[in-house]
């Protein structure tokens, strides 16, 4: 849906159809915010390749079991989030993960994020997920709003921690 917010500036948060993927251009400008989240995340020590990022998210949003929200301010892309659906390895049940949530940092003070994050919760019991999984791969440090925002409005639980080791590749 659409909202409106002061100075008409025009925001809308919605899943991403196989028709936007035809539209000139558009599929050019996720991959361009793709860039701009991987140069100030985690990964950033990994090449980035945007010709990998355009056939993943061309496969999410091909894909039932995937999912890809724009976050849009007067129809240009600002912000988005990608999950997917996955079984367990020992239930028939099914687990949401979100692998990438993004909010370009001109408009890291909106609601932008939250109502990404409500998008993806509601596709999630939609789908009927037993787990509904949403990380930061940076870490939540105590008192971090966004760990507190999941927690308090989506009653989000810490489920662990991640450990990783960044091996050198050829």
């Amino acid at each position: 849906g659409h909202l409106r917010y002061k100075g008409a500036n025009l925001m809308a948060i919605r899943e991403v159809t196989p028709e936007d993927l035809n539209k000139p251009g558009y599929l050019v400008e996720m991959v361009a915010l793709g860039k701009l989240v991987h140069e100030s995340s985690a990964y950033k020590h990994l090449p980035f390749d945007p010709g990998v990022l355009a056939l993943q998210l061309e496969g999410c949003v091909l894909d039932d079991e995937g999912l890809v929200v724009a976050a849009e301010r007067n129809g240009k892309l600002i912000g988005g989030l990608v999950a997917d659906i996955v079984p367990f390895f020992y239930s028939q049940a099914k687990e949401a993960i979100e692998s990438i949530i993004f909010i370009h940092p001109d408009y890291s003070h909106t609601l932008d994020g939250p109502k990404l994050i409500s998008a993806y919760v509601k596709w999630a019991k939609a789908n009927n997920c037993a787990h509904i999984s949403l990380g930061h791969s940076a870490g939540f440090e105590k008192g971090h709003k966004l760990g507190e925002y999941l927690i308090r409005r989506h009653g989000f639980k810490e489920a662990g921690v991640l450990y990783r080791i960044e091996n050198e590749v050829a």
